[in-house]
């Protein structure tokens, strides 16, 4: 396990190892979801790495496919890759493999050690292997985990595994000879503490630049991907955009068009206001109608008869002009002739009122 110092911290170079692998496969998967269905079958990335478990005594192995165990002949390199290739390529055709050491080939010890050999954690381990093993450290591959940084008496709590390197190449020379290059070997006791032989990583770095080389252009693609999509959405807004600028400017040509009408209605409603009728009180009337009108109040039409007055027009709350111009001495029966419908054009509410005519008191 290899540390490094950091201005106050100690840096677990291995767990960050481990993390940034964690994550990148994380990130790899959640980016091959963008991918069609059949590619993601193909690339088999849900779910991707398979464990073997050796035995110890005779030459056999099993393999958990899905929850269902499998046994692959260890006899030669020829039985297992036929094995390997009939029972796991043929359905999982790009899985990674790793190993499961059996447990009574391991020799596995908890250990605790000074806090200060946190530092140099690497040098004080190959110097307790010759204290904790009963093989010399030469002759034997070996693995840890820390399990806990700070314990009740200050010290780093440790787990240790290893076995003979004799026992490590006897295990795995099918597995060289069948040109099988486990991901990982692992100790039973403890998934997480590698026991990797050194031909086994350097078949993995080269496997993994070459996954390295087809994910990158992945990602590539991906980037273009995602500095492209903003400017189609950008083009796609300034469209939508666009056409909501010419409905705006459709409405403001409505809203002038009523504007203007509603100005000559009002010059023609002061105008009959100021003539006298022949009964002496429709100017009266008009007069009151005048000011009653909210000035949001747009005057279509006004047909005056010899007992009522007919408005048509449009208005924000069509409702609240009935209790207005009822409010008046001069108006009573004050209602609506027809249903109040909502124009589409200024969204206002569309009158057409009756008022009975009153005589003024003397």
């Amino acid at each position: 396990m290899a540390t490094t110092r950091l201005f106050f911290w100690t840096l677990d170079l291995d767990a960050l190892k481990r993390t940034a692998l964690y994550y990148g496969r994380w990130w790899r998967n959640q980016l091959i979801t963008f991918l069609p269905a059949a590619w993601q079958k193909h690339w088999a990335l849900a779910d991707d790495t398979l464990y073997l478990y050796l035995h110890a005594e005779d030459h056999a192995a099993q393999i958990d496919l899905q929850g269902t165990r499998r046994s692959l002949d260890l006899t030669s390199s020829q039985s297992l890759l036929h094995d390997y290739q009939h029972t796991v390529q043929a359905h999982y055709p790009h899985a990674r493999l790793s190993v499961v050491l059996p447990k009574s080939l391991v020799l596995s010890k908890t250990l605790y050690l000074p806090a200060a050999a946190r530092e140099n954690l690497a040098q004080v381990m190959a110097f307790e292997l010759e204290r904790q093993s009963p093989f010399p450290a030469d002759q034997v591959c070996y693995g840890y985990r820390i399990l806990d940084k700070r314990t009740a008496s200050g010290k780093l709590h440790l787990r240790l595994s290893l076995l003979p390197k004799s026992v490590q190449e006897r295990l795995l020379k099918p597995f060289a000879e069948a040109g099988l290059h486990p991901l990982t070997v692992v100790c039973p006791h403890d998934p997480a503490i590698d026991l990797t032989p050194a031909w086994a990583q350097q078949a993995k770095r080269k496997g993994g630049a070459h996954r390295g080389l087809l994910f990158g252009a992945l990602l590539l693609g991906l980037l273009g991907a995602i500095v492209l999509t903003p400017i189609w959405q950008m083009r796609a807004l300034v469209i939508e955009l666009q056409s909501y600028e010419q409905g705006l400017r459709r409405q403001a040509v409505a809203v002038s068009d009523l504007q203007m009408r509603k100005e000559q209605l009002d010059s023609t409603l002061h105008h009959l206001a100021a003539r006298r009728p022949m009964d002496g009180f429709v100017s009266q009337h008009l007069e009151e109608l005048a000011q009653l009108l909210p000035d949001e109040v747009w005057l279509q039409s006004l047909r005056i008869t010899a007992t009522a007055l007919e408005l048509q027009g449009l208005a924000d709350n069509a409702t609240r002009l009935i209790e207005i111009l009822d409010a008046s001495v001069l108006f009573d029966g004050v209602s609506f002739r027809a249903p109040v419908t909502r124009d589409h054009t200024t969204g206002m509410e569309r009158f057409q009122i009756n008022i009975q005519r009153r005589t003024p008191a003397p």
